[in-house]
C-alpha cells in the first residue's frame, strides 16, 4: 500500500489521464519515489511514478470479510 494522496494497493482499479483505466498490479518504493504497476486495458503493463503519474482512483479493492460466529 502506498501512503499519500491515495492508498494504492494491488487489485485497485485506476484511471490515467493518457492511459485509460487499469488495475494496479504492483507497489513497490524506489528510492524517494513509489512505483505503481498498472495493468492498462489496451496498453499492457505499465510502470508509474505515483509522484508524476497523475493515477486516479476509480475503485478500492474490497478486502474480504470475515464471517464472525455467533455464540449461543
Amino acid at each position: 500500500m502506498v501512503l499519500g494522496k491515495y492508498d494504492f494497493s494491488i487489485g485497485d482499479r485506476v484511471k490515467h489521464p493518457k492511459f485509460g483505466e487499469g488495475d494496479v498490479i504492483d507497489v513497490y518504493p524506489l528510492r524517494d519515489e513509489t512505483v505503481v504497476v498498472v495493468s492498462f486495458e489496451k496498453l499492457g503493463q505499465k510502470k508509474i511514478l505515483l509522484k508524476y503519474g497523475k493515477l486516479e482512483l476509480v475503485k478500492k479493492e474490497e478486502e474480504p470479510v470475515e464471517a464472525e460466529e455467533e455464540e449461543d
